[in-house]
């Protein structure tokens, strides 16, 4: 429960503070769409998504039936996507251009955001 608590609040911050900075700075949303067309940025942010991944899995890795599991997933999420980006760059830049575009990455970010809250409150107060 001890490191359940702790990535709860790591991630929580992590999604709330990200989330945010997103939506209010669309300047920074854009450069990093721009940006992540570069197979350097792919490459970087693969890595860096491999090893969180990599280390959330491997301290984390509760398959219950309560909020843990969002910890869970999300770590397979992260290792999933640094995977791609590193053997699929060409997939992930087509995919990343895809949901630059669609309409609801606002809302997209909002979820983020109260998942963020959701499990900031978790790893404080719950």
């Amino acid at each position: 429960m001890e490191t359940s608590l702790f990535l709860a609040k790591v991630l929580g911050a992590y999604f709330v503070v990200v989330g945010l900075a997103l939506l209010v700075n669309k300047k920074a949303y854009k450069l990093i769409i721009h940006e992540a067309q570069d197979d350097t940025f792919l490459l970087i942010t693969g890595s860096i998504s491999l090893i969180v991944g990599i280390l959330m899995v491997a301290s984390h890795n509760l398959w219950v039936s309560d909020w843990r599991v969002i910890i869970t997933l999300t770590g397979w999420v992260a290792l999933l996507k640094g995977v791609v980006r590193l053997f699929f760059s060409d997939f992930s830049k087509k995919i990343i251009k895809k949901v630059s575009l669609t309409p609801w990455y606002p809302v997209a970010l909002v979820i983020v955001v109260l998942l963020g809250l959701w499990l900031t409150y978790q790893g404080f107060w719950a």
